[in-house]
């Protein structure tokens, strides 16, 4: 997966969103956020534009103390992966 497209993602809506969800939740409900998909118009429409979403959660929500600021607790289910908030409060 190319960084070009991890480096393009808005990652100040990621985290809104985020801040918007449960304790626990799927990377869909982050990548069909209209908030997220207007915010990333450049890979909204593109057929693994979930798979990036979830890439970004997994690798790049990191805090200033390197900590990973989402756990992932489930992968391959229907939605995505099933995430919980860790430093992202």
């Amino acid at each position: 997966m190319s960084n070009n497209i991890l480096n393009s993602i808005n990652r100040n809506v990621i985290i809104q969103v985020i801040n918007e969800l449960p304790d626990e939740f799927s990377t869909k409900d982050v990548s069909e956020n209209i908030k997220v998909i207007k915010s990333n118009p450049g890979i909204a429409n593109h057929s693994h534009y979930h798979a990036f979403i979830g890439k970004f959660l997994k690798n790049r929500l990191i805090d200033s103390n390197g900590k990973n600021m989402l756990i992932e607790i489930a992968s391959k289910r229907s939605r995505g992966s099933v995430w919980r908030k860790n430093t992202l409060k």
